[in-house]
């Protein structure tokens, strides 16, 4: 399998502990792989707080992760965290919390 380099949170790059950049590969290039499409291919801004808008952005997770050439089945994409199995306060900004599972590794994303 290839070596891609590894990104931070913020999708930069960073310096090892030997002072090469930093690189990733086997499970933790899959998901930085998903991470990266999903950033590419759908509005991962917090849905409004309706049931139809989070699982129409759960599909669209769903979706991206099915066409992935780095996963494999079977997939899986949950909702873990969303305003609707709580009361958020207003001092808290609306989010969703994701579960993704495929036949290689398991993540979670947030929207915001």
């Amino acid at each position: 399998m290839a070596v891609d380099i590894e990104l931070t949170e913020d999708f930069e790059t960073f310096w090892d502990q030997t002072g090469d950049i930093a690189t990733t590969n086997g499970t933790e290039q899959i998901a930085q792989n998903i991470t990266i499409r999903l950033q590419e291919e759908v509005d991962l801004t917090a849905p409004s707080p309706t049931a139809e808008a989070i699982t129409e952005q759960q599909q669209n997770i769903q979706s991206s992760v099915e066409s992935n050439e780095a996963t494999r089945p079977p997939y899986d994409v949950f909702v873990i965290a969303s305003p609707l199995q709580g009361s958020p306060s207003q001092d808290e900004p609306l989010k969703v919390e994701y579960g993704i599972r495929t036949g290689r590794v398991r993540l979670t994303v947030e929207t915001e």
